[in-house]
């Protein structure tokens, strides 16, 4: 009889235990809020005076640690950096700063030789426009700021011009 209540023990003991495995298993897989993706898009307009005989090389940009990741930043008035997780960038932040930047000069000076970095050792290029974003960030209304240190290296004279945006 008592083998019998040891293996009637052990039995409960395991059902118990498969129990508490599927309850709570059923807790963790509860439904999670979506996330939501978010791109740059390009905003230029055709120019008056087009440039079609530019030949452009951009890149590569250069993305602060702090805004390099897949979570949207947002900067509270304190000051402080607040990540959304649900709120995420669609892709790596250089590529898109690149790829949105590349289209934003296509379209501005029509022309078809703009390209992105990395390019080919043998690229027919004039100029090539780096850039290093020193802000780039969302406040709690929505709006953003972007502040980009620009290089424009001449191929032709190896002039460089260093300007600033806001």
């Amino acid at each position: 009889m008592n083998t019998q209540n040891n293996t009637s023990s052990t039995r409960i003991i395991l059902y118990t235990f498969i129990l508490c495995i599927f309850v709570s298993s059923c807790s963790i897989s509860g439904t999670t809020r979506p996330s939501q993706f978010y791109v740059l898009d390009a905003t230029a307009t055709p120019s008056s005076s087009p440039a079609k005989n530019l030949h452009l090389g951009i890149g590569p940009i250069l993305i602060p640690g702090y805004i390099d990741r897949p979570q949207i930043v947002t900067k509270t008035e304190s000051a402080e950096l607040v990540y959304t997780e649900y709120k995420r960038w669609a892709e790596p932040m250089d590529e898109m700063f690149t790829r949105t930047l590349t289209q934003n000069i296509t379209i501005s000076t029509d022309s078809n030789s703009i390209i992105s970095h990395p390019w080919s050792a043998n690229a027919n290029l004039d100029n090539e426009l780096t850039a290093k974003i020193i802000k780039f960030e969302n406040n709690n209304h929505g709006d953003a700021l972007l502040i980009v240190q620009w290089q424009l290296l001449n191929k032709n004279n190896k002039k460089t011009s260093l300007f600033y945006l806001f």
